[in-house]
């Protein structure tokens, strides 16, 4: 018995009857939707409808994982466990016909609605085990999200490997087997997600202890799984966040780099915990080389032993198709053979191959325009489809900050930005003027002054799209170039807001003011953050980015651990650390905390046999120490010894640190074993340097002033006296005197009645 459903087959021959499986009432809302709605509505109903399901099963994103894969139009496709037709009609596109294999009818009715126009898919009702008799060879089977299933399959001793024995049949000479399945050991389940198929926490890195029926694997044992099928070799690639949504896919040849996985909102099913900053650990992991061990999800294409891998092929894509569609682009990175890389920029639809082909019109004008500043800007070439860009290596602008981040080296890092900034505002010398094409992608903008343009804007010069050469920079995507008037400041704008607020590690920078640095005022910077929101809104026309509907679906975070390890580094950083020289130096072995309470610490300290040296931390950041008591005993009798101070004394007894590090050193006469000591430390924070210190001279300048004018008045005064002389010009001059002195003293006033100024004259005991 066969259906048809607009261009699409369905055959009922080996359908048992009725669906052994179904999700229930969604089921007909799916149904529903893909009846009443074209695909280019589906993202829309998607953000009305605020459902996990509807947004699963119809996203336009799920079908970025067959996306790059190297499918022509003379190939035949299997689709097992095609589902709701989430892949299918991304596949149909690629092939020259697409046979698909699902068990429940309704489901497939979903897919054939939904992919009613494509004319060279069939559907095939029933379960693989019957149906996989009957049918031939494909050159390209695919297990998107079914391999772990195949014990419902197929059953059996060793159903994994068995399912890999019988699909091996199916291959034509030179076919592939796309698996796409999560990873039971992936980041995301160790950072508080749940197991996706079972809804609860940690149930796949402890393999599966409560569950039967599904199974993911780690890289080693689908590695065995492969072995033991015999006869298959495979290229492994990482779909990042994971293989239901990906924007970018990595492989082997292409791992992440430190800082390029940024991802956090993706768990839109359940809710999560969240037990560690999961994106300096994927950087720790990266760095270690064990990026491939706990990638969230794996994409395997695997070919028989015998078949040749072509010499090109592709080995990293990223998505750029949350966009408007004539914004929507794929980027792929292609090994060429010999060593050689190649970047494709392609087209994600037709509506945006204009988009795309203005490239290289835009690298022509772009060379020209930086070419004295120094910059290369990235080689481009037509292609039939897309563009052909160079494909650049090196350390791009994002890992130098980062480094030097680590590293504590911010002025060098205020530097780097600075010299960038500089070598954006050199190519400008067009005056910004308002136009009706500035007005549509930016919205309304004014200044206060006259700024710059350059004749051609790349506004997309972030630190991640700047690579290091020994004479300068490689600019490497410049596909959001404008020809009418844009700031330069706009480009800088966008260099420091998308380094500062992409990743948490960058938390500690956001302090500093680096767009006043680079010369934008708070005024210009409002404008410029209203500019980038309608920039934003422009380019995702008709689109809702899966991201901005995250509050919306996801049940969100029900415990937050990384807040609490926030806390504990935190008072971490706020203990007294003493440092014991036995000879060999300070070490942090040789060293141990104490604990205060509201900054305060008073007791007695045991001193290890030997020690010559002692060095105390108070804490890990700018702060004042007073120091209430501090002796050194034998036992027997207290001995006051100097001690050698990293601050500045700011008044008896009273230290004033302004970095990160600060300490006291004591030399430790023979025979001392214990050391007597009270402090109040008041943390002041570890930016930059605190006002108090600033506060601190001006007062003592303003201290110098009236004790000058003081002086003078009394003189007046004596000379009043001695000579009884009542001449106005006297009496002018000591007026004159005394309202100096009362300006002056209504001037210490005002700083006296600062916040800081008050924490500080407390901690001096001036009350």
């Amino acid at each position: 018995m066969k259906e048809t459903i607009g261009n699409v087959t369905l055959d009922y021959t080996f359908y048992p009857g009725e669906d052994l499986y179904s999700d229930g009432a969604v089921e007909d809302e799916l149904l529903s939707i893909a009846r009443e709605y074209d695909a280019s509505e589906l993202n829309q109903v998607i953000a009305e409808r605020k459902s996990w399901p509807i947004l699963y099963h119809f996203s336009h994103v799920r079908q970025n994982i067959v996306g790059s894969l190297p499918i022509s139009k003379k190939d035949r496709v299997l689709e097992i466990g095609s589902g709701c037709g989430a892949i299918t009609g991304a596949l149909s596109e690629k092939a020259a016909s697409v046979t698909c294999v699902e068990l429940s009818r309704k489901r497939s009715h979903i897919n054939a609605w939904r992919n009613r126009n494509c004319g060279n898919v069939e559907i095939l009702v029933g379960n693989f085990q019957d149906i996989e008799k009957t049918i031939g060879t494909y050159d390209v089977i695919t297990l998107i999200g079914v391999f772990e299933y195949s014990n419902g399959y197929i059953g059996g001793e060793q159903p994994f490997v068995d399912m890999l024995k019988i699909i091996r049949t199916h291959l034509a000479p030179g076919g592939r087997l796309v698996i796409a399945i999560e990873n039971r050991l992936g980041l995301k389940y160790w950072a508080g997600c749940t197991e996706d198929h079972t809804g609860t926490w940690f149930e796949g890195i402890e393999d599966y202890p409560e569950t039967r029926g599904v199974h993911t694997f780690s890289y080693k044992e689908l590695d065995q799984v492969v072995q033991s099928a015999g006869g298959l070799k495979y290229q492994m690639y990482y779909p990042y966040p994971d293989y239901k949504f990906p924007l970018q896919i990595f492989s082997d040849e292409r791992l992440p780099q430190p800082g390029e996985l940024k991802e956090l909102r993706y768990n839109f099913d359940r809710a999560r915990m969240v037990l560690f900053d999961e994106i300096k650990v994927a950087d720790s992991l990266i760095c270690n080389d064990l990026f491939p061990v706990y990638s969230n999800s794996f994409l395997m294409i695997l070919t028989q032993e015998e078949t040749e891998l072509p010499k090109e092929h592709c080995i990293y894509t990223k998505y750029s198709n949350e966009r408007a569609e004539q914004f929507s682009t794929r980027t792929e990175i292609w090994s060429m053979g010999e060593g050689r890389m190649e970047v494709r920029k392609l087209p994600a639809s037709e509506k945006s191959a204009n988009f795309v082909n203005r490239l290289y019109p835009n690298y022509l004008a772009l060379q020209s325009q930086y070419q004295s500043a120094g910059v290369q800007v990235n080689r481009c070439q037509e292609r039939e489809e897309g563009v052909a860009l160079e494909f650049c290596q090196g350390r791009t602008l994002e890992e130098e900050l980062d480094q030097l981040l680590a590293e504590n080296r911010i002025q060098e890092l205020r530097s780097l930005l600075g010299s960038v900034a500089a070598m954006l505002k050199g190519a400008a010398a067009i005056p910004f003027r308002m136009t009706e094409e500035f007005r549509e992608v930016f919205g309304e903008a004014e200044f206060d002054r006259e700024l710059l343009c350059p004749a051609l804007c790349n506004i997309d010069p972030v630190a991640s799209n700047l690579i290091r050469r020994e004479d300068g920079w490689d600019m490497l995507d410049y596909e959001w170039s404008f020809d009418f008037p844009v700031p330069a400041e706009y480009q800088i704008f966008r260099l420091l807001h998308y380094y500062l607020y992409t990743s948490t590690k960058r938390d500690s920078l956001q302090k500093l003011d680096l767009f006043a640095e680079a010369g934008i005022s708070p005024e210009e910077l409002a404008v410029f953050q209203q500019m980038e929101q309608h920039f934003q809104a422009f380019i995702q026309t008709g689109r809702v980015p899966m991201r901005d509907m995250y509050d919306a679906i996801s049940p969100g975070v029900c415990f937050d651990a990384s807040a609490l390890a926030a806390i504990q580094r935190k008072q971490n950083t706020r203990k007294i650390q003493i440092y014991v020289d036995q000879g060999q130096d300070f070490s942090e072995d040789n060293s141990w905390h104490l604990n205060t309470e509201n900054g305060r610490f008073s007791g007695s300290i045991s001193l290890p046999e030997g020690t010559v040296r002692l060095r105390i931390d108070p804490c890990e950041e700018n702060c004042i120490v007073e120091v209430e008591e501090y002796l050194l005993s034998n036992g027997q009798e207290d001995f006051p010894v100097p001690m050698v101070c990293k601050g500045r004394r700011i008044c008896a007894d009273t230290y004033y640190f302004s970095d990160n590090d600060p300490y006291f050193l004591i030399d430790v006469p023979k025979g001392m074993t214990q050391m007597k000591l009270s402090v109040k430390i008041s943390y002041l924070g570890t930016e930059g340097t605190h006002p108090i210190g600033k506060l601190e001279e001006e007062n003592g300048r303003l201290q110098n002033q009236l004790a000058r004018a003081a002086e003078e008045s009394a003189m007046a005064v004596d000379r009043l006296q001695r000579t009884s002389l009542q001449s106005a010009g006297l009496e002018r001059e000591n007026q004159a005197l005394k309202n100096e002195l009362k300006q002056l003293r209504e001037k210490i006033q005002q700083m006296e009645n600062t916040r800081v100024w008050k924490a500080y004259t407390r901690i001096r005991g001036n009350k």
